[in-house]
């Protein structure tokens, strides 16, 4: 989507491939919000976070780091997440293991040390896929949904988009089709920005470069289980 633009009632969505005529239009890009629509990408921070996965590793060794094949995170600021692959052979582990963002070759040396640092039974275990993508902060760290000159939108998962962006999307569809049996607590709320920020994330280094070295302060977090 590269422009939306009113047409009497409907709006006209341009893109690459077209154009699309649509009654109600809904914006739920998160960390990917670009300069189509300057009042939400001024409210969404992109973050870069780095996943790799392992090998495929012999049972006994998913038996060992992951007896119960759940999904884990730890306690630091800069946090590790990381779960069983879906055929339960390989380890997905995801970080950001640096302050500053790197291409993803050099980030997976620095994932594989936090790795080894949580499972020292995977020295040695090599690295077979390593991918990024953008989480989208907010401000207030609150999940949003709304409505802005006529365009819906749902974004600012803060890192739990599997979880919140189902519930916003669903919210949406229901406010949408007048079937809500009351507001959703995230519809409505003020959105803030910060002044002079336009969606360029210039101040992710410097936070990330605060957690880091609270994280090296303090002994690092046992990892918990999150389902």
């Amino acid at each position: 989507m590269t422009g939306i633009r009113r047409d009497g009632g409907a709006r006209i969505i341009d893109t690459a491939r077209g154009r699309v005529k649509a009654g109600e239009v809904v914006v739920a890009t998160n960390g990917y919000t670009d300069k189509a629509i300057p009042f939400l990408r001024r409210r969404i921070v992109p973050v870069a976070s780095y996943i790799v996965a392992t090998e495929e590793l012999p049972r006994e060794v998913m038996d060992d780091i992951l007896p119960r094949r759940r999904m884990m995170s730890d306690t630091r600021k800069e946090l590790s997440y990381f779960r069983p692959s879906p055929d339960g052979r390989r380890l997905l582990f995801g970080c950001r293991p640096s302050f500053l963002d790197k291409d993803e070759r050099t980030i997976a040396h620095g994932i594989y040390r936090r790795i080894c640092q949580i499972y020292p039974q995977l020295r040695g275990r090599r690295l077979s896929r390593v991918w990024k993508g953008f989480v989208g902060m907010t401000f207030d760290r609150v999940p949003h949904m709304g409505v802005y000159q006529g365009i819906h939108y749902a974004m600012g998962c803060n890192g739990n988009g599997v979880a919140i962006a189902s519930y916003l999307g669903h919210q949406t569809a229901l406010k949408i089709l007048g079937r809500q049996n009351r507001p959703c607590i995230f519809d409505d709320r003020p959105f803030p920005s910060m002044p002079f920020y336009t969606g360029m994330p210039w101040m992710v280094p410097i936070a990330s470069a605060y957690y880091h070295l609270r994280d090296a302060a303090v002994r690092p977090g046992a990892a918990i289980n999150l389902s």
